[in-house]
């Protein structure tokens, strides 16, 4: 079974951030030398995991290939040159405005999936993706590999899906031969199709089933009185202007002394980060009480929200449950923009080094670890939230 999707047409000259039009070569190998001058200049310690001579050797080369190179082909490369510092802080907004294929997916236990597609196309929802041109995703994984930010395997699981959707990514790894097009091979319920899907704008997909709720705000809770839960997602580190963190966590508490609470979750997976100092307020407040805590943490619970996990788990006896998080606990980050002159593209780098662990452990292991699955996923079922609400 074969599909044709046809986006329109896609443009970067409305995006934020992108030069209105194609940049001469000499704009471009100034906007490089620019990075290379000043990212080691600026960072706190560009060459912690690679050296400086091997940067340095990536820069030349670059320099070198930008006048047979296109500017999506140099936007590409710009990408994998900052992922290769080894750290998830220090990117460069290079792809935003390139083309998309329109579907969205996730990595589970289970295979790769399809977790949001086009809307027209929604019987593709929970297929398992199994190549692109002919190329397994295990292949396709160890090509795009480069050009992902990231700083242990949790954090690959969170960057590498939407690099299965970038064609500029794609054809840069050589997955795909032509920008505007790929053949993707899907299977669902036992039978495969291959669809040949037409890159275009980045699209709000038609997602698929999630296990929490109210996504969109910063930090909200409520009361669960069937297992007398106090419940909190907290989504970003950053303050509401309707209503402070501060503010918020008294009426968390006013609401949990008109309760039978026996237990309070804070939920984190969903939390990338932002100001670690947000957090402060309810984390005093729970520090007090001598109610059991558990801390649902993932793969997205990364720089100010993994420090949210830990103050939560040091100092309120939280106990955290899911899944490793993305965020090394030792590891640069504190992040500064640094915008290139000609393509008006954002880099970011690092002014401050975190050491949370004695050992340099690549990752922070939950206290129970709960498995991400597909059959959870698309049955609407939460594990780890189970877990909290029946211990």
């Amino acid at each position: 079974m074969r599909f044709i999707y046809r986006a329109a047409m896609w443009s970067a000259l409305a995006l934020p951030g992108i030069a209105a039009a194609e940049l001469t070569v000499t704009q471009w190998q100034q906007d490089l030398q620019v990075l290379a001058a000043e990212l080691p200049r600026l960072h706190k310690n560009l060459f912690f995991q690679q050296p400086k001579a091997e940067f340095e050797r990536q820069v030349r080369e670059l320099d070198a290939a930008i006048p047979k190179m296109s500017d999506l082909e140099i936007r590409a490369a710009l990408v994998r040159l900052l992922s290769s510092v080894g750290n998830a802080h220090t990117t460069i907004n290079a792809l935003q405005g390139t083309p998309y294929f329109p579907l969205a997916v996730q990595l589970f236990a289970e295979g790769i999936y399809v977790t949001a597609p086009a809307p027209e196309r929604r019987d593709l929802l929970g297929a398992r993706l199994l190549a692109i041109n002919g190329m397994g995703m295990d292949e396709v994984r160890r090509r795009v590999a480069p050009y992902i930010a990231k700083e242990n395997d949790v954090t690959e699981l969170v960057n590498f899906p939407p690099m299965v959707r970038n064609a500029a990514v794609l054809k840069a790894a050589g997955v795909i031969s032509a920008l505007d097009r790929a053949e993707f091979t899907v299977e669902r319920g036992g039978v495969q199709s291959k669809l040949e899907l037409e890159s275009g704008p980045r699209l709000v997909m038609a997602g698929g089933p999630e296990p929490t709720k109210r996504r969109n705000l910063d930090y909200w809770f409520e009361y669960l009185p069937e297992s007398e839960t106090m419940y909190v997602q907290y989504n970003s580190c950053r303050e509401m202007q309707q209503q402070s963190f501060a503010q918020f966590t008294a009426a968390v508490m006013e609401a949990a002394s008109k309760e039978k609470v026996q237990r309070y979750v804070v939920d984190l997976r969903f939390n990338g980060g932002g100001n670690s100092r947000v957090v402060e307020p309810l984390v005093k407040a729970l520090q007090s009480r001598k109610i059991k805590l558990f801390v649902l943490v993932g793969r997205n619970t990364f720089s100010s929200g993994y420090l949210a996990a830990m103050d939560l788990r040091t100092h309120a006896h939280g106990v955290l449950v899911g899944e490793a998080m993305g965020q090394r606990p030792n590891s640069y980050g504190d992040i500064r923009p640094l915008k290139l002159p000609n393509s008006g593209l954002t880099a970011f780098y690092c002014t401050k080094f975190f050491q949370l662990s004695k050992q340099d452990v690549p990752q922070q292991e939950p206290d129970v670890p709960v498995l991400y699955r597909a059959a959870d996923y698309f049955g609407g079922k939460d594990p780890a939230m189970q877990y909290a609400v029946t211990h």
